[in-house]
């Protein structure tokens, strides 16, 4: 298990699970090729708000989340993803029900994105 903790400029300091989910929380939105160091890191959840709304491209974007989240957060495990689609207010929400594996810690991450 790797020791994380995430240092802000505030003087706060997240450690353990709240580091791990955190990151992950900016993984979900950094988009793949963003981050030079590494250009297959991230998911990009924002490109997904003008897709098809479909059973099709539903499940292709959890196939997309749980591979970027097995390939580059092996720590986190991935329950259930659920993905809600308002065409008329151009939203996407996405539910993604998760365990922080080392910690035990049980969380539901929902995120709503526009394409405003």
């Amino acid at each position: 298990m790797r020791d994380i903790s995430i240092s802000y400029k505030d003087g706060s300091t997240l450690y353990g699970a709240d580091a791990i989910l955190e990151q992950y929380e900016i993984a979900l939105f950094t988009i793949p090729g963003e981050f030079s160091a590494d250009p297959t890191f991230g998911i990009g959840i924002q490109q997904f708000v003008d897709e098809i709304n479909n059973q099709k491209t539903a499940k292709a974007i959890r196939q997309f989340i749980i591979a970027q989240t097995n390939n580059f957060f092996p720590e986190i495990g991935i329950l259930n993803i659920f993905t809600t689609r308002n065409v008329p207010s151009g939203t996407l929400t996405i539910n993604i029900d998760l365990v922080i594996l080392p910690y035990n810690k049980r969380t539901t991450l929902r995120k709503e994105i526009s394409n405003d």
